[in-house]
């Protein structure tokens, strides 16, 4: 999936390299799009005025239910692309969108917005501070901003401060507990999401572009503008349980012959990087947890299910080759009997 400057969403297919599906509606370039854990939703941002007019979806094994859009009237707007309906408004922020990070879990979703408030920030001319703002996709809620303002030092930032141009990309550790961001001051920035603070800032030397998944291990490669592609490693950062998702995978055909649809449950380890089998009983207990959830079709277990399913301590397992701990996310993502 891919957002454009010609205000697309694009569905691709990555067999053939041909598209699949174009989403219209948004009014102006995208800035980010996200697909969440469960495929049920996509999460898109640009600089639109008034919102998405329409949205659709590609019906088949790929299908993806909804999408959330971040615009400029004052809201992420979360849609149903099948209806055109427009489900829910988070609203709280009225200020251009820059870039969307999500949690490894779908649950939340975090957003970078170009502030051009009154607020006296420490900042010399013209340059913006971007603020992070933390959103919960199950209630719609804005958590309190990051960095905070300390008014005891007339608004200066407590601890490292944040962005002081825009922020062009978000990633959350595999854990959900920290957020690295890159932007147009050179730097990125390392964010504990409970804490709310900035722990860490690193210089990049240039513009920073995209930053990639950070594995468990703390490694991640970030573009800057200048052309370059850098690997990193973020050390001493204390991680817990990274969490992975049970797929059922598409086997692309060979030599001529047919795809088909593997027939074992899969999961990427988030520590040595192989494929492997998901365990029976993990299989079994997602699937007892799912049936005592009793979800709809059209219902998203990122975003539906209780809270205390994430805590079943059957999802719990390790990988069968490096034997490292690991978390499953609650739900598989199956499209074999999708509709065509």
């Amino acid at each position: 999936m891919s957002g454009s400057n010609d205000k697309t969403l694009r569905l691709w297919d990555l067999e053939t390299g041909g598209c699949l599906r174009q989403l219209r509606g948004h009014l102006h370039r995208l800035c980010s799009v996200a697909v969440l854990p469960d495929g049920k939703r996509i999460v898109s941002g640009a600089y639109d005025v008034f919102g998405c007019e329409h949205c659709a979806a590609r019906k088949g094994p790929e299908e993806l239910k909804l999408v959330l859009a971040g615009t400029l009237d004052d809201a992420l707007r979360l849609w149903d692309p099948e209806t055109d309906e427009c489900l829910d408004v988070f609203s709280g922020q009225d200020e251009p969108l820059r870039a969307l990070g999500l949690s490894p879990d779908g649950k939340k979703a975090i957003s970078a917005y170009e502030s051009y408030t009154s607020i006296q920030w420490p900042l010399k001319g013209s340059d913006c501070l971007m603020k992070l703002n933390p959103w919960d996709l199950r209630t719609g809620r804005r958590q309190s901003s990051l960095p905070h303002l300390d008014t005891e030092t007339d608004g200066c930032l407590k601890g490292p401060p944040g962005h002081t141009r825009t922020v062009h990309s978000i990633r959350v550790t595999l854990d959900g507990r920290r957020a690295l961001s890159g932007g147009s001051d050179s730097t990125i920035h390392v964010w504990d999401l409970e804490k709310r603070t900035a722990i860490a800032v690193y210089q990049g030397g240039n513009d920073i572009t995209s930053i990639s998944e950070v594995e468990a291990n703390g490694s991640f490669v970030f573009g800057a503008a200048d052309g370059r592609v850098i690997c990193a490693r973020l050390l001493n950062l204390p991680q817990d349980v990274p969490i992975t998702t049970p797929i059922r995978i598409w086997l692309n055909p060979v030599a001529g012959g047919e795809g088909t649809w593997d027939d074992k449950i899969t999961a990427l380890c988030c520590w040595c990087g192989y494929r492997f089998e998901v365990a029976n009983d993990v299989v079994e207990e997602i699937e007892l947890l799912l049936w005592h959830a009793k979800l709809s079709h059209a219902m998203s277990p990122c975003l539906d299910l209780p809270g205390k399913v994430w805590k079943s301590p059957g999802l719990e397992h390790r990988c069968a080759f490096c034997q490292k701990p690991l978390r499953f996310n609650p739900f598989i993502v199956d499209n074999r009997s999708g509709p065509d």
